[in-house]
């Protein structure tokens, strides 16, 4: 669908949730090499470090996905995110770009 969205001049494109869609490693990675920026939630906390080290910080964006009851908020999610993923090894600069350089341009910010 990507190349398709391309040529239809779509030129920002985000898959959702591609692990829940149970893609591939090779999936993801071809996504990123299209160029989608792939999200990454609070879902996969336990597998998001691994995929950022493996596919490259530029190429995701973090989110809570959050907001059912019996689940923290945004706020106190998005921290446990973050927090986990420097306990993974993810550096700061890593985070930087995946909770606010990659969301801003995007949203056609400047980051």
């Amino acid at each position: 669908m990507i190349p398709a969205a391309q040529q239809a001049g779509i030129r920002k494109i985000i898959v959702t949730h591609p692990r829940l869609q149970r893609a591939t490693q090779a999936q993801m990675e071809s996504m990123a090499k299209q160029g989608a920026i792939l999200e990454c939630i609070y879902s996969d906390l336990d597998q998001c470090a691994g995929m950022i080290k493996s596919i490259g910080a530029e190429h995701f964006i973090i989110s809570s996905d959050l907001g059912q009851v019996g689940r923290p908020v945004h706020t106190d999610g998005m921290k446990t995110f973050i927090v986990h993923l420097r306990s993974q090894g993810i550096t700061q600069a890593q985070i930087d770009l995946v909770s606010r350089t990659n969301p801003a341009l995007l949203l056609g910010l400047k980051p």
